[in-house]
């Protein structure tokens, strides 16, 4: 199973000859859309743009065949951003989880370091439009996407994807509802959050009662199975939210599509159609 689709194939060819199982989304964009590669960057010309018309046609295969997909919207979007200004990008609060000589470490081997900067940039401006228009094609029609990314990038670890959903949301102008330690967490991230206690607490504001109340429009609960107290007040919270009929995701990859959805069109960008007129 390949990550990354074997450029010397041509991605239709990976996806029906059983060479990919799992495929990288990006790779997409060097396969199908034909786009630059690095040995070709001086070449590309600067109104060049991917034939998004050959979304559907590329989906539809991956999705006949079985393939995953690992979007991989966070590591893109970084690379973005370490170029544009690596210092701001790297010297995050979330680097308080790491050492110092960790950090040092992460700045001394920053594989983004390449050359053609301003040419890579461009590249990427385009790139990461058309991936993030392909994940959201994609989990329309079904196919599982897989949370996952360039780890040893800078910038870039478990957690932090969520986070930047996360806060993405809050500043569109939702108003986030969490417990003590999640809502701490996102503190430390620059999110805030109304706390509330959670179920078991017997304290009170206390996050059944806002959902009973309906002052809460949408829960996110991730399972977490080993621990039992909270694994099983969160059940009692999901079973809540499904009896007052509050939307509920419990799906971490689902949560950030979600969010990323909800920061993407604004109600004036949503036009009613017709049954008819849309694509699968």
């Amino acid at each position: 199973m390949f990550g990354h689709i074997p450029r010397r194939f041509s991605s239709e060819y990976s996806l029906t000859h059983g060479l990919n199982v799992v495929a990288h989304m990006e790779e997409f964009f060097f396969t199908t859309f034909e786009g630059p590669r690095d040995r070709d960057l001086d070449a590309m010309a600067p109104d060049w743009m991917p034939d998004y018309g050959r979304i559907d046609p590329i989906l539809d295969l991956a999705a006949a065949h079985g393939v995953a997909i690992v979007p991989d919207l966070v590591a893109s979007f970084t690379f973005q951003s370490l170029w544009a200004d690596e210092d701001r990008a790297i010297s995050t609060p979330d680097l308080a989880y790491f050492s110092l000589e960790d950090a040092k470490a992460w700045r001394s081997r920053n594989y983004s370091r390449r050359d053609r900067i301003e040419l890579r940039m461009m590249r990427a401006q385009i790139k990461y439009p058309l991936i993030r228009v392909m994940t959201y094609r994609a989990q329309r029609r079904g196919i599982l996407l897989l949370a996952g990314t360039d780890a040893p990038l800078p910038g870039v670890f478990p957690g932090r994807s969520l986070h930047e959903e996360l806060r993405l949301l809050a500043a569109a102008g939702l108003t986030i509802y969490a417990t003590e330690q999640t809502a701490a967490l996102l503190k430390s991230h620059g999110i805030e959050a109304v706390r509330l206690h959670k179920v078991h607490e017997k304290k009170k504001p206390n996050i059944l009662d806002y959902i009973t109340e309906r002052k809460i429009d949408f829960v996110i609960s991730i399972p977490d199975p080993e621990r039992k107290a909270a694994f099983d007040s969160d059940y009692a919270l999901r079973r809540t939210a499904v009896d007052f009929s509050i939307p509920l995701l419990t799906n971490l990859q689902i949560a950030e599509l979600f969010a990323l959805a909800l920061t993407t069109k604004k109600p004036a960008d949503l036009h009613i159609k017709h049954w008819a007129e849309y694509e699968y």
